[in-house]
C-alpha cells in the first residue's frame, strides 16, 4: 500500500475522536489521505459486532486503523482489570472481523507495550513479546491487546487479511486525559504540579519510588508512525514505535516540576506500586521497515503539553473514560426480536417493552459498572443510574438468552442495584 492508495480510498479510523485518534486523523489529512471517516462512540458502538460490521460495510474503506481502546493509569488498571480486559478484547475482535467481512484492503491495529513481559530485557525487542507474562497491573489490558496480534496473524493465514500491528511506547501530548481517575503518569504529574503552584503547597505526593523508567512518545510523532505503517508496512510481525529516550519517573517528575514552576518537594510513596521496573523499546524495526523516527524531544513535548493543559483546563480534566451513573439513560427503541430465543422484556424504569436488546443486549458498561444503554437514537427520558451490572446477574434474575455474534449474553429488566444489595457485585466502577 502506498500514499496513493490512502489518497484514493476511504480511511476508517476507530477512536478517531480520542487523544491519539485526533492526531492520526490530522496526520492523514496532512499527508494527503482521501476521505477520512472517524465515527465517535456515540455514532457506532464497536462493542456490538453487528454495529461494527454495519459501520465498516457502509463506509467501504480501503484502510481501517483501529485505535479505540479503554485505558488508564496504574490506579484504573488495579480498580477495573476485568473491564479493561473484556472491553479491549471485544473492541479489537469486532473491528478486525468487521474489516475482514468488508474486504478491507488493509487493517492497522495499534497495540501497546504493556503486552511485554514484566522482566523483558531492555530495550524491548518485538521477539520478546512471548517470553513471559506482563507486569501484573498491566496484564489484563496488555493481554487483550496482544490477542489482536494473534487475531490478525490468524486471519492473514486463513483468509488472506492484510494488516499491520504497531506498539507505541507511553504517549503524551496536548489533548491527553488529565482526569485523575484515568490519567497516565505525565498528565497526573503536570496536574499535581500546576495545582501545587496555584495553592502554594510545599510538596506533592507521587506513587512509587521514582526508580521505574519509561520511554515517552509525543502523540504527533506516534501518529506519523501509524500512518507510515498504513502506507508501507506489509509484514505480520509487530513493530515498536518509540523515541529512543529512556527516562526514570524521578527525573520526569523533576523536569515537569521545573517546567511548571513548582519548587517544592516531591515525596515518594513507596507503599504504592512502581509498575513495570523498566520500559524502553528497540525502534530498529520501525526505522528499517517504514523509516519511522520520533522528532520531538521530551522537554519540548512536555512544555507544549503543560501549556495546552493550562489553556484548556476544563476540557483536559473532563476527558475521562468514566460515564457517571447518573448520566446513563435508557435510549433503546423497542425493536422486533431478531432471533426466536430473544424474548421480549420490560424495562422497569421506563416501562417500555423491548425485544431482548435493551439495554444494548445486556453488555456491561466497563469503567462505570453500569449497564450500557442501547441504540443511540432512543427518546425515553428515564434515568437508570442504579441499573444492574450485566455480569452481576444470578440465576434468580429474570432473563433470556440472546445469541449475538456467537456469544450468549443475558437480558432482562433494569433492576436497581439498591434492591439487590445482598448480591455480589462483580463489575467495579480507564
Amino acid at each position: 500500500m502506498t500514499m496513493d492508495d490512502l489518497a484514493s480510498g476511504r480511511v476508517f479510523v476507530t477512536g478517531g475522536n480520542g487523544f491519539l485518534g485526533r492526531a492520526v486523523v490530522a496526520a492523514l489529512r496532512r499527508r494527503g489521505a482521501g476521505e477520512v471517516i472517524a465515527p465517535s462512540s456515540r455514532d457506532v458502538d464497536l462493542l456490538d459486532f453487528e454495529a461494527a460490521r454495519a459501520a465498516v460495510a457502509e463506509a467501504a474503506p480501503r484502510t481501517v486503523i483501529h485505535l479505540a481502546a479503554r485505558v488508564g493509569g496504574i490506579g484504573a488498571n488495579m480498580a477495573r482489570p476485568a473491564d479493561l480486559y473484556l472491553e479491549n478484547l471485544l473492541l479489537g475482535t469486532n473491528v478486525i472481523e468487521a474489516a475482514r467481512a468488508a474486504g478491507t484492503a488493509k487493517t492497522v491495529v495499534v497495540g501497546t507495550i504493556c503486552s511485554y513481559p514484566k522482566h523483558t530485557p531492555v530495550p524491548f525487542r518485538e521477539e520478546s513479546l512471548w517470553l513471559g507474562y506482563p507486569e501484573e497491573t498491566n496484564a489484563p489490558y496488555g493481554v487483550a491487546k496482544l490477542a489482536q496480534l494473534v487475531h490478525l496473524r490468524a486471519n492473514r493465514a486463513q483468509h488472506g487479511q492484510r494488516g499491520a500491528y504497531v506498539m507505541p511506547t507511553n504517549l503524551y501530548g496536548p489533548g491527553d486525559k488529565f482526569h485523575p481517575d484515568v490519567s497516565h503518569v505525565i498528565p497526573a504529574l503536570i496536574r499535581k504540579c500546576v495545582l501545587a503552584c496555584e495553592s502554594g503547597a510545599d510538596h506533592i505526593d507521587v506513587w512509587g519510588t521514582g526508580s521505574a523508567t519509561r520511554e515517552f512518545l509525543y502523540v504527533d510523532d506516534a501518529a506519523e508512525g501509524i500512518v507510515a505503517a498504513a502506507e508501507s508496512y506489509e509484514g505480520d510481525e509487530p513493530v515498536n514505535l518509540g523515541s529512543d529516550d529512556e527516562t526514570s519517573i524521578a527525573d520526569l517528575a523533576r523536569i515537569i516540576a521545573e517546567l511548571c514552576g513548582f519548587g517544592g518537594d516531591i515525596r515518594w510513596d513507596a507503599t504504592r506500586p512502581d509498575g513495570q521496573p523498566r520500559r524502553a523499546v528497540d525502534g530498529a524495526r520501525a526505522r528499517e521497515r517504514f523509516g519511522f523516527e520520533a522528532r520531538t524531544d521530551l522537554r519540548t513535548g512536555l512544555a507544549r503539553t503543560i501549556a495546552w493543559y493550562r489553556a484548556n483546563r476544563a476540557e483536559a480534566e473532563a476527558r475521562s473514560n468514566l460515564i457517571p451513573s447518573n448520566l446513563v439513560r435508557c435510549q433503546a427503541r423497542p425493536r422486533r426480536a431478531r432471533a426466536r430465543n430473544q424474548a421480549a422484556v420490560l424495562c422497569r424504569p421506563c416501562s417500555r417493552a423491548t425485544a431482548g436488546d435493551h439495554p444494548s443486549r445486556s453488555r456491561a458498561l466497563p469503567m462505570s459498572g453500569q449497564r450500557r444503554e442501547g441504540s443511540p437514537g432512543g427518546s425515553s427520558p428515564c434515568t437508570t443510574g442504579d441499573r444492574e451490572p450485566a455480569t452481576a446477574r444470578t440465576a434468580a434474575a429474570r432473563r433470556s438468552t440472546v445469541i449475538s455474534c456467537g456469544f450468549p449474553m443475558l437480558t432482562g429488566s433494569c433492576t436497581p442495584l439498591s434492591s439487590r444489595a445482598s448480591r455480589a457485585r462483580t463489575v467495579s466502577s480507564t
